[in-house]
């Protein structure tokens, strides 16, 4: 008898979880696509603005697949088509982020110089393209960088701020009264 329960309610669990697959959270659906708009709004407002050829910019793709590696992420960034390009696609502009936050964190822990840090936001021609590559080329051949990114991190907790008013929350009936009474 135990069997035919302990089935019927796995039965009964498999419909629930069946019934709920593909539902998003009630009310949160508005909310991820504006997180998400958001997202990207920020991304491109810091992609490099200029005029970048794929002459210059796939020499830095392959810079960029020699890293990608010390990411846990697959080098195979594709390189560009022969053209001009005014702005970095998002997914590479993520990738120069992820690239950026992680050497200038190295550099402030003097595990590589300060002349190393990726600074791409900035960039606005094939020169600048050539420097960058030369960097990302420079930290995918360090040791010590190599083994400061395999090194475990701590997580950053952020607690939220609570404002201390003074007041208790505890009051007694007549101090109540003569709150109300002291707004009116």
């Amino acid at each position: 008898m135990a069997k035919e329960i302990m089935i019927a309610v796995d039965a009964q669990d498999a419909q629930d979880e069946q019934a709920s697959v593909g539902q998003e959270a009630p009310g949160f659906g508005p909310q991820v696509e504006e997180a998400e708009q958001l997202d990207k709004e920020l991304f491109a407002e810091v992609s490099p603005k200029g005029r970048f050829s794929s002459k210059a910019l796939n020499p830095l793709v392959k810079a960029t697949n020699s890293l990608l590696p010390m990411f846990d992420q697959t080098p195979d960034y594709p390189e560009f088509n022969t053209g001009t390009y005014e702005t970095w696609p998002e997914d590479f502009v993520r990738i120069f982020s992820m690239f950026s936050a992680a050497s200038r964190d190295a550099a402030a822990e003097d595990v590589i110089k300060s002349e190393l840090v990726i600074d791409f936001a900035d960039a606005t021609s094939d020169n600048d393209l050539q420097m960058l590559a030369g960097k990302v080329q420079a930290l995918s051949k360090i040791k010590d960088f190599k083994k400061w990114m395999k090194k475990p991190r701590e997580e950053v907790v952020v607690e939220p701020v609570t404002e201390d008013t003074g007041e208790t929350a505890e009051m007694n009936e007549d101090e109540i009264d003569e709150l109300f009474a002291s707004r009116l």
